[in-house]
């Protein structure tokens, strides 16, 4: 083989190379371009993941807080139908408290009735009683003249 082919074989082989070696490092460039943007797009994985993480973190602690706050209102639901159970209980006892004081009332009346009559005749029977005191009196003290003058009427029989 002469030197002229062997140049031109090597220049042939060179040219293939540098082919070769263009192309690996297009190829080379390629992979960098993949690998910044891999890292780029685990990057944003990462800081998507530590936002996920933060945002579940805060919802775990609304939802204890809103647990919370519900645990509370059912509580004051609670106690406000208690409440308004003891409220009702109040008002019925106020019912049946004031229509016995109605029933009292009227029962006082009666009996204040009762009491002004018993007062007239006990007036009236100590009036009667004052009158038949004085006319017992005056019959008492006529008496004893009555008595006189009937003796002195039998002694004149007797004479």
């Amino acid at each position: 083989m002469s030197l002229e082919d062997s140049n031109s074989k090597l220049k042939a082989e060179i040219s293939l190379q540098q082919k070769r070696l263009h192309k690996l490092e297009c190829e080379r460039d390629k992979l960098h371009q993949e690998v910044k943007a891999l890292q780029i797009e685990e990057e944003a994985r990462n800081k998507q993941e530590e936002k996920t993480q933060t945002l579940e973190a805060q919802l775990s602690s609304t939802q204890l807080l809103l647990d919370k706050e519900n645990s509370k209102f059912q509580n004051a639901c609670h106690q406000q139908e208690s409440l308004q159970a003891k409220q009702m209980s109040l008002l019925e006892r106020v019912d049946a408290l004031d229509q016995e004081c109605e029933e009292l009332q009227g029962q006082l009346g009666e009996t204040e009735d009762t009491q002004t009559g018993l007062q007239d005749r006990l007036t009236h029977i100590s009036e009667e009683k004052d009158q038949l005191k004085t006319q017992l009196t005056q019959e008492q003290s006529l008496r004893p003249c009555v008595l006189s003058c009937s003796r002195r009427s039998r002694d004149w029989r007797v004479m």
